[in-house]
């Protein structure tokens, strides 16, 4: 078994953004307030607990495990995109790696550089920069070549 932290910057924010978010808190559930907005609203919020918690960088947990000769298994922190998964799979040195994500620390979506560039409801909701997810890539294939 071997571990690491990855140091993941979290997403920049201003003033105004945590002023119309304060503001934006109230209006959750109303019919005419757009979803994508309450989004927003959330993820800045909960960008200020983070920032209470660990200033302005999380180190998330990526673990990996040898199983056998042919089996590995990764873990890694929040809810990570498929493509991410997918590249430590094809890049491990394991004939077999499960990818499980969600274990330890939780920061939301991590997206891949590519959906941080086209935009959507998970990198709206995404707590930390573009460039996160290859990190934890990174990390993730340095842990199952070790094991290997």
């Amino acid at each position: 078994m071997r571990s690491t932290k990855v140091p993941a910057k979290l997403q920049k924010i201003n003033e105004a953004d945590i002023a119309k978010a304060k503001v934006d808190m109230g209006r959750l559930g109303a019919k005419d307030f757009p979803f994508m907005e309450a989004v927003k609203a959330c993820q800045v919020m909960d960008l200020i607990r983070l920032r209470k918690i660990w200033g302005d960088t999380v180190p998330l947990e990526v673990q990996a495990y040898r199983l056998n000769d042919e089996t590995a298994i990764v873990t890694l922190p929040s809810e990570i995109f498929v493509n991410l998964g997918l590249t430590i799979k094809a890049s491990s040195p394991f004939k077999t790696t499960l990818v499980i994500e969600l274990s330890n620390e939780s920061v939301a979506y991590i997206p891949t550089k590519q959906a941080f560039m086209e935009g959507s409801y998970e990198v709206t909701n995404s707590r930390v920069e573009r460039g996160t997810g290859e990190k934890l890539v990174e990390a993730a294939i340095g842990l199952l070549k070790e094991l290997k």
